[in-house]
């Protein structure tokens, strides 16, 4: 690129020692066939001796050639040095980048890594909180004991399904909310879980939340299904009682 641009200086040279001035390449193109005509080069073509160039012009064309030629190779210093910053910018971002995303992914492992210990806890505190709920109960921390015993149940594959959802019956029912109570009761008279020994003392705590509620009636709906289906169980006794 530089010799190229260094030949059209030299070619202006020569245009401008022919003409005597320094011009343009496109004025030197436009004024060829008029040079050739002119009077100053019929006179150069026709006196063996004509006038000599300045010894100081040339210098100052010289001068000119060498400032130019500076100037070209600033700029195309410049231009590297732009285009090596940029590929130095570039091969910097690419490695920020691939920093950022080793980053992401060490993070991400770390989230999965403590989701999975969290679940884990979880499901090792599924069994926590029927234990938990026991507790709770035996000492008389009914609130907390229907909690725990919530959280049990709310498992999907829990165990102990039927103690836990009798045991918070028994909280409701201490905590004097009866209707809860005759809920998780009645899936014990419905036999939800089974012939369980439960059954007959549920039937007889529902008749009882009944009562306390001022259902008499639907009470004794209760005793008399406990006296027909478990008439040797230990509640039917207090049942008949209840009847009479």
């Amino acid at each position: 690129m530089l010799n190229r641009r260094t030949l059209t200086l030299h070619f202006l040279i020569v245009a401008v020692l022919a003409s005597g001035c320094l011009k343009t390449r496109a004025q030197l193109e436009g004024d060829a066939p008029a040079a050739a005509n002119s009077p100053l080069a019929k006179e150069q073509n026709a006196t063996p001796n004509s006038r000599p160039v300045r010894s100081n012009e040339i210098d100052e064309i010289k001068m000119e050639i060498t400032r130019l030629t500076g100037k070209l190779e600033v700029l195309e210093k410049n231009l590297r040095e732009k285009q090596s910053s940029e590929d130095s910018n570039s091969n910097q971002s690419e490695a920020e980048l691939s920093k950022r995303l080793e980053a992401l992914e060490k993070t991400q492992l770390e989230i999965l890594s403590r989701l999975a210990q969290k679940q884990e806890a979880i499901a090792a505190a599924g069994t926590d909180y029927f234990e938990s709920g026991k507790t709770a109960y035996k000492k008389k921390q009914y609130e907390d004991a229907v909690d725990l015993l919530s959280k049990y149940l709310s498992k999907k594959n829990a165990d102990n399904i039927a103690d836990a959802t009798y045991l918070r019956a028994e909280s409701y029912y201490k905590l004097k909310k009866y209707q809860k109570a005759i809920l998780d009761y009645s899936k014990f008279a419905e036999n939800k879980f089974g012939k369980t020994p439960m059954v007959p003392e549920a039937l007889y705590k529902i008749g009882l939340s009944f009562e306390n509620l001022g259902l008499k009636d639907d009470a004794k709906a209760f005793y008399q299904d406990l006296v027909n289906r478990y008439p040797k169980s230990a509640r039917t006794k207090a049942a008949k009682k209840k009847l009479n």
